[in-house]
């Protein structure tokens, strides 16, 4: 069965109107949680549900691509 867990993770951004470098310097740190239904070397993809009554873990509801650079922390939440 597949646990869930919170991902930590860098994301792109941008913004219109005036800003200062130290705004635009930085990556958006984001706090994700799911399951994880893949993860390899390129990527983690997060789901937010998964079905329970199906067979393999292939049946899931919403998801992020998360590119494996951009993952800081995995925690698990049980």
């Amino acid at each position: 069965m597949i646990k869930p867990v919170e991902v930590i993770w860098e994301d792109a951004h941008g913004a219109h109107g005036w800003k200062t470098l130290e705004d635009a310097d930085r990556p958006a740190i984001i706090r994700s949680s799911g399951y994880i239904v893949k993860k390899n070397k390129k990527c983690l993809i997060l789901a937010s549900g998964i079905h329970l009554e199906q067979d393999d873990d292939d049946c899931f509801l919403d998801y992020i691509y998360i590119p494996k650079a951009m993952v800081r922390k995995i925690r698990k939440l049980y």
